[in-house]
């Protein structure tokens, strides 16, 4: 919020500087002739270019294969979730993962309480429900997640029965 105001505030005043010092001097240019639309202006681009950082900065949802997965997943500091309903995850999960259903009303609540600075290794049935997961955790603010390209469907590692 705070980016956003002081990028307003300095794409205004580079209108200013830009009616102010370029301009149009013969008064046809509509915008650098008139010192409130070079202000407005300044600061519209500010704005845009701020939304644009801010934007470039957010991390993005990292989609991998199995054999990425497997090797990722035995970090000690990963935590993989399962976003599949409880009668799926009875059909088997992969071992030490934690169920989190992305149906659950008290879904996002629960991410709430996850610590966002660790790495999160998640998917699903065929990686579409923990795709939307995963995003929903990096606006969040979660650091890093990564998705199981085509979920359990795909998978070729170790499942364990409940």
């Amino acid at each position: 919020m705070m980016t956003s105001v002081l990028a307003g505030l300095l794409g205004a005043g580079g209108g200013f500087a830009y009616w102010k010092f370029i301009g149009c001097r013969n008064g046809s240019c509509a915008i650098g002739a008139n010192k409130y639309m070079s202000m407005f202006m300044g600061a519209l681009l500010g704005l845009t270019l701020a939304g644009d950082l801010a934007h470039a900065q957010q991390p993005k949802l990292r989609n991998v294969d199995n054999a990425t997965f497997a090797a990722e997943m035995k970090d000690k500091n990963v935590v993989i979730l399962d976003m599949r309903t409880p009668a799926e995850v009875k059909s088997g999960f992969i071992p030490g993962a934690i169920n989190l259903d992305v149906y659950d009303p008290e879904f996002k609540a629960r991410l709430q309480k996850l610590d966002k600075s660790k790495k999160y290794m998640i998917y699903c049935r065929s990686g579409a429900r923990s795709s939307s997961g995963g995003n929903m955790m990096l606006q969040m603010g979660f650091k890093e997640v990564v998705n199981l390209n085509r979920g359990m469907m795909g998978w070729d590692g170790q499942v364990q029965k409940p």
